[in-house]
């Protein structure tokens, strides 16, 4: 509760897990234990703060990957900007680029949202097509931030953007109508 993650029922199904982790790369992944497809919650909470541990080291970028389909079947990643100044933010919708990895399927065209929640809802405050449209300062955030690069003629979607302290929520859907894996990436940039 101090960390503002909503309590797990007693008797759920639900799983968490409590680590401490070093400097370094982490991938959590969801399986269901019987077999079944569904849509599922993942939360990343950083207890330091309110364990009174001091860190001098901070979640540095969050993704998630996931499937895209038709009309509402889209791919979200909540996040929350905490402190008391905007925070600039390299957010992106990687598409293609996912197959040097080895992901088959993936969403040929994806468009990103940004949207913010407000007293009156969920607000969009941005969006972004295809990455070259704003190609030098996506490309600069993108070297700064560490992420992997973009292919050329690609059409993932990405955004620079300062926000205020908040909640929003990054959604990847398809452009054209197709359907495939995704991965929504929350970079914060220095």
């Amino acid at each position: 509760q101090i960390v503002g993650a909503s309590p797990l029922d007693i008797n759920s199904a639900d799983a968490a897990i409590l680590a401490e982790l070093s400097a370094g790369v982490y991938t959590a992944i969801i399986e269901n234990g019987v077999g079944e497809a569904g849509t599922a919650l993942l939360e990343v909470f950083d207890v330091s703060e309110a364990e009174g541990v001091e860190s001098n080291t901070s979640l540095a970028n969050i993704s998630m990957r996931g499937e895209v389909g038709r009309g509402d079947d889209v791919a979200i990643a909540g996040f929350v900007v905490r402190g008391d100044t905007p925070k600039k933010f390299l957010i992106r919708a990687m598409g293609t680029e996912l197959e040097k990895s080895g992901v088959s399927n993936a969403l040929g065209d994806p468009r990103l949202k940004i949207f913010q929640s407000t007293s009156e809802g969920s607000v969009l405050i941005s969006e972004n097509d295809d990455w070259q449209e704003e190609a030098e300062i996506a490309l600069e955030a993108t070297n700064r931030s560490g992420a992997f690069g973009f292919d050329e003629g690609s059409k993932s979607s990405a955004k620079v953007i300062w926000l205020d302290p908040g909640l929003y929520t990054a959604v990847a859907e398809s452009s054209d109508s197709s359907t495939g894996v995704v991965l929504v990436e929350v970079y914060g940039v220095r």
